[in-house]
């Protein structure tokens, strides 16, 4: 067998490549190319800058050399495969430390190094190994122009595309850890999360990450705390920054702080690492915290145990060995297939650490300039553009943001070159062993195994310290209350409710019924039962007050149209039971709506017309103000202004702490509890309990009367219909209760003097005799009494006033007018009916001829009956002589 030349490039031996031509032409560059025929095709030079004659560290070597022969065997695939259409790529080996020293000289050998592989004409970069080489470097590259990405330096400072503009990486910056770690929370169902960070700009930029991603996944970090990047200062922050977290409630801590294992034990000495806390740490601490619990252990007693004191620990660490996932195990056997004396540290179906991320780097800017050669209408001269260096910002790194999946996963960037996703594993302290619980690839976290925490269980632990609901339970004091006020005021409403038959008692009802369901923690049905019996009872009471409680159309209109609105709202915005934390350890529970937009106009459509409804209802009740003085029997007048007067100041209360931004729930509760409970209460009381006296105080004078008539003898005789009407003094010249026309016309003196006047309220006077010298006597009644003439298509907007009134049911009219206003009106009607003869409630309804109607209230029901008889009393040849209005 033919024995392979051997060649020596930069102090390694290797033997010669079966596809490439290796030359080192200087210490410090080596020149690869491939030995297939190139003609025709145009050459695309790619440098790649890593420290190759570093000796001092085996670590630094192994991941050079390694990396250096992935990149190559990437470039053997994209060759042989032409993914840069008509042309090749050309490797350019350029050594960044070739100085052993760490002193000036060695930065100004590397920026020399830097620059000299510019000017070989290089169209793209890789390398370096660490983030402050690579800075150099990729501070030269991009003000060139030229593209560079890394697989090693992982350096938050390297995103700043205002110095390093040209320069991407295919290594996932620490920060992106933060999604791991959010994702591990939410699926051990914490919603709570603190951070303790070191105040640099990894620290930095790690909380400000954790925050955006926490808003997005329902999570709430409760406090972000940092300690001082100072050794000095650190032991002094250290404390009180612990402090400050766990006094915020948080119990789920990330640690994104160095050095982690001083911090954990510090922790450890405060007690804070315990079954009711979980803390998650950057990177793979366990022999660090080991060594340190050692160092420890010696100079301090008692000593920690650390097998049992970080029992449950987590850590998340970068993740190369993607063992399992379909494009890494591809790349292993490729990478299997290669001679190790050929390409170092290949050769086997393994890897060392960054190879994969090395070979996406080649890929995937070949795969991002073969985009831009074929996208271009001009593909030749595109491509001779690329290869002078004349692209420009074409090559900034979105031009690299191809979906390229490659071994370590897919590499898709942000605006600053930086991939989205990583790749972690999430490791758990287990009896002192490190344990692999869990595996994140592409930003997909898998849980593995049970995580094991400090307790020895597998039950993860409370995000927070026990938290106590605001919201009045059954059977605590206040609920007690409300619930005996609105007990009470339910019984008497039904108790009402059996002697007068009223839609504003059904109104109180509903509204402390409101009342009992807001008690406790809402419900899906209490969100929707509150509303609507709150807001169905505030309009029976509101409108029966504007309109006639007896007008059952008038009431079903205006509740059917605040229902109308009320009920889309609840299906397009449906409120449901959500949760407002208050602090760590107290919440409550209120309806909420996702949409706030749709609620909100909804709420201002409901509210507005409740509103306008309570306006009128005050503006009825302030022209009405005056009824009550006039005539003490119809008081019920001043009652109901009374009652709304008190809910529009019990609304304008509540309106005013609902709007208010500042107060908190026990203010907006218990107030708007308060006046609900005040305004039923009040307006019940008002309005039904002189009824409910005054049934009984009937029912004792019937009593009474009952008992006198059993006394008397049944040979009484009895009175005619309108005796007991007449005067005791029929003879008096004076005008008595009996008038007559002729008296009316021919009389001297005023008919209405204030002698006169002064008679009983509601009296009828009458007579149907005829005179000696052959007059003709109409019969004619009077009295004062409330009136109300409405419009009988339209009787809401009508008030009750006091009038005098002169009835001719003879002639089918009759007269009112009112003294206050000194005007007056002739009505001619013909029929006078029974509207209500309810308790308290006695009201004739006379029909007009023309568009009016006239209602009469009375104080009995004897009078009604007698009033009634009286309009009625028509001769049969009787016809109205007046049939206007």
């Amino acid at each position: 067998m033919e024995q392979q030349k051997k060649i020596k490039i930069f102090e390694r031996e290797l033997i010669e490549d079966q596809f490439n031509r290796i030359n080192q032409t200087d210490n410090t560059t080596v020149i690869i190319t491939p030995k297939y025929n190139t003609t025709n095709k145009t050459e695309l030079k790619i440098g790649v800058l890593l420290p190759f004659s570093q000796k001092n560290d085996n670590l630094t070597a192994k991941i050079v050399w390694a990396g250096s022969s992935a990149i190559r065997m990437a470039v053997n695939d994209i060759n042989q495969q032409q993914m840069i259409p008509g042309a090749y790529i050309t490797l350019i080996e350029k050594d960044s430390f070739p100085d052993t020293t760490l002193n000036q000289m060695s930065v100004t050998n590397a920026v020399y190094s830097s620059v000299t592989l510019l000017q070989q004409g290089v169209v793209g970069i890789i390398g370096d190994i660490s983030s402050s080489w690579t800075s150099l470097s990729a501070l030269i590259s991009s003000t060139l122009q030229v593209p560079q990405c890394s697989f090693t330096a992982n350096a938050v400072a390297l995103s700043d595309k205002t110095q390093y503009k040209y320069f991407f990486r295919t290594i996932p910056t620490q920060v992106i850890i933060a999604d791991a770690m959010l994702e591990f929370a939410s699926k051990e169902g914490w919603k709570k999360l603190g951070i303790l960070y070191t105040d640099d700009p990894l620290g930095q930029q790690f909380y400000q990450r954790a925050i955006i991603q926490a808003g997005t996944m329902d999570i709430h970090i409760t406090q972000y705390q940092s300690i001082p990047t100072n050794s000095d200062q650190q032991n002094d922050g250290l404390n009180s920054a612990l402090k400050n977290l766990t006094d915020s409630g948080a119990r789920i801590i990330m640690v994104v702080a160095n050095p982690t294992s001083k911090i954990m034990i510090r922790a450890n000495q405060l007690g804070l690492v315990n079954e009711n806390y979980v803390w998650l740490l950057m990177g793979d601490a366990e022999e660090d915290l080991k060594t340190q619990v050692d160092v420890f252990n010696t100079n301090h007693t008692p000593t920690i145990d650390y097998a049992s004191a970080f029992q449950g620990l987590f850590m998340f660490d970068n993740w190369l060995g993607l063992y399992g996932y379909p494009p890494f195990e591809s790349f292993l056997d490729q990478w299997a297939k290669l001679n190790p004396q050929m390409y170092p540290f290949a050769g086997y179906r393994n890897i060392s650490y960054y190879e994969g991320l090395a070979y996406s780097c080649m890929m995937v800017m070949a795969k991002g300039y073969g985009k831009l050669i074929e996208d271009s209408s001009n593909q030749t001269g595109q491509l001779l553009k690329l290869a002078s260096g004349e692209l420009g910002d074409e090559l900034l790194p979105p031009a690299f943001n191809i979906n390229y999946v490659g071994p370590e996963g897919p590499m898709t960037y942000d605006s600053n070159g930086d991939l989205t996703t990583g790749n972690y594993l999430v490791y758990n302290l287990q009896h002192g062993n490190k344990v692999v619980v869990g595996q994140s690839t592409g930003g997909i976290l898998n849980i593995t195994s049970a995580p094991l925490f400090y307790d020895g269980s597998y039950n993860a632990p409370l995000d927070s310290p026990p938290s106590v609901a605001l919201n009045p339970e059954l059977g605590s004091p206040i609920s007690n209350v409300i619930l005996t006020l609105s007990f009470c005021g339910i019984l008497f409403s039904f108790f009402c409710f059996l002697l007068v038959l009223i839609y504003q008692l059904i109104g109180f009802i509903l509204t402390y019924g409101s009342v009992i369901t807001m008690i406790g923690i809402p419900s899906t049905a209490s969100c929707i039962v509150t509303p609507v019996t709150f807001s169905l009872g505030f309009l029976l009471v509101i409108g029966s007050i504007i309109t006639d409680a007896h007008l059952i159309r008038s009431v079903v209109v205006i509740v059917g149209i605040d229902m109308i609105i009320l009920i889309i709202g609840l299906i397009v915005a449906r409120p449901l039971p959500t949760r407002f934390d208050v602090s760590f350890s107290t919440h409550y529970w209120k309806c909420a709506t996702e949409d706030k937009g749709k609620k909100m106009v909804f709420l201002v459509l409901s509210t507005s017309y409740a509103a306008c409804l309570l306006l009128f209802a005050t503006f009825l009740a302030y022209k009405t103000r005056f009824a009550g003085k006039q005539y003490n029997r119809y008081s019920e007048c001043k009652q109901m202004g009374l009652s709304v007067y008190n809910i529009l100041f019990s609304a304008l209360v509540g309106f005013a702490v609902i709007v208010n931004p500042l107060a908190d729930f026990y203010t907006k509760y218990y107030i708007i509890v308060i006046a609900i409970l005040w305004a039923t209460t009040f307006s019940l009381l008002i309005l039904f309990f002189p009824k409910v006296q005054a049934f009984y105080q009937y029912k004792l004078k019937e009593r009474r009367q009952r008992r006198q008539l059993e006394e008397k003898s049944f040979g009484h005789q009895q009175n005619s219909l309108f005796s007991f009407l007449q005067s005791d003094q029929q003879s008096q010249p004076v005008i008595s209760e009996l008038l007559n026309l002729d008296q009316i016309l021919h009389s001297d003196e005023p008919i209405l003097s204030e002698n006169n006047s002064r008679r009983k309220p509601s009296a009828v006077s009458t007579t149907t005799t005829t005179t000696g010298d052959g007059c003709q006597l109409i019969e004619v009644h009077e009295g004062e009494m409330p009136i109300r003439k409405v419009f009988r298509y339209f009787p809401f907007l009508s008030q009750w006033e006091m009038n005098h009134i002169m009835v001719f049911p003879w002639l089918g009219y009759f007269s009112h007018f009112s003294k206050d206003a000194k005007k007056g009106t002739v009505v001619s009607y013909y029929q006078v009916t029974v509207y209500s003869a309810k308790l308290e409630d006695y009201v004739l309804k006379i029909h007009g001829q023309g568009w009016y109607d006239i209602y009469i209230q009375l104080p009995t029901l004897n009078s009604l009956n007698t009033w009634q008889q009286c309009f009625n009393q028509r001769k049969p040849d009787a016809r109205p002589y007046f049939t206007t209005e």
